[in-house]
């Protein structure tokens, strides 16, 4: 296994560090369910993209975090009005005060990079820890349930299942090597296992967890129900939906 803070560190980090504007699921998200007046805290910022962006909305008391130092220092030259807060966090353990911000944003699939299990939890309970009740948490995540609605991936799925099975290895099929690197290059050690890893989470269990911490599913679904404006509010209704690409989910403390 690659260190994906590492990975991040090196050879993704001029892809992740330089990146601007925000993809349209982003931008639904944070129009259609924050308030431009709320104190915002995001989580794993990387070169400050979505609050740099957020700032050209009219947004106005931003916090980014990252728990890697060369982002954070990007992040801060990239603001050039010096008007966003950055600074070096561990998303497990989080210096902020409880119930410092009305809302945090937790997008580019941060909890899916985050090992052992025990971290990407602790992660989710700062993050309710840190929110003011009655506050909004978005999330994305790389989701199995959605991955294996396309038949391309359930064959990728299946033979690499086999492939650990014939090499003696139990790592669970939920963690899974990225296909693609450095934006948009194949990833050929996926073939043989290789390369970074993410974990991919099934929504009943993620749906689970959020409900462990406290916090409430308002919003939840795919790029598909948000490339149609509507959102499901509850997980299982997401049964007998389709799904494509990333799952996005807005929580409520």
């Amino acid at each position: 296994m690659i260190d994906i803070k590492d990975y991040f560190n090196d050879l993704e980090f001029d892809f992740w560090a330089d990146k601007n504007n925000l993809i349209p699921p982003e931008r639904f998200l944070i129009e259609n369910y924050l308030d431009r007046s709320g104190k915002t805290l995001e989580a794993g910022t990387g070169g400050g993209r979505i609050l740099l962006e957020m700032r050209n909305l009219g947004f106005t008391s931003l916090y980014g975090y990252d728990v890697l130092p060369d982002f954070i220092e990007k992040a801060k030259e990239r603001d050039s009005e010096g008007s966003i807060n950055f600074s070096v966090q561990d998303a497990a353990k989080l210096s902020y005060t409880d119930s410092s911000f009305e809302q945090v944003i937790y997008l580019q699939q941060l909890l899916c990079f985050l090992e052992p299990e025990s971290t990407r939890i602790q992660a989710i309970q700062e993050a309710y820890r840190v929110l003011k009740p009655g506050g909004r948490a978005l999330f994305s995540l790389v989701s199995l349930d959605v991955r294996t609605r396309s038949y391309i991936h359930r064959l990728y799925i299946s033979y690499l299942s086999l492939f650990r099975k014939l090499r003696g290895s139990n790592r669970p099929i939920q963690y899974m090597p990225w296909l693609t690197i450095q934006g948009n290059k194949f990833n050929f050690g996926s073939i043989i296992d290789r390369g970074p890893q993410a974990y991919w989470f099934k929504v009943a269990e993620i749906a689970q967890i959020f409900k462990d911490v406290n916090f409430k599913i308002i919003a939840i679904g795919s790029e598909y129900q948000i490339d149609r404006g509507k959102m499901c509010k509850d997980p299982d209704e997401l049964a007998s939906e389709p799904l494509e690409g990333i799952l996005y989910i807005v929580c409520q403390k």
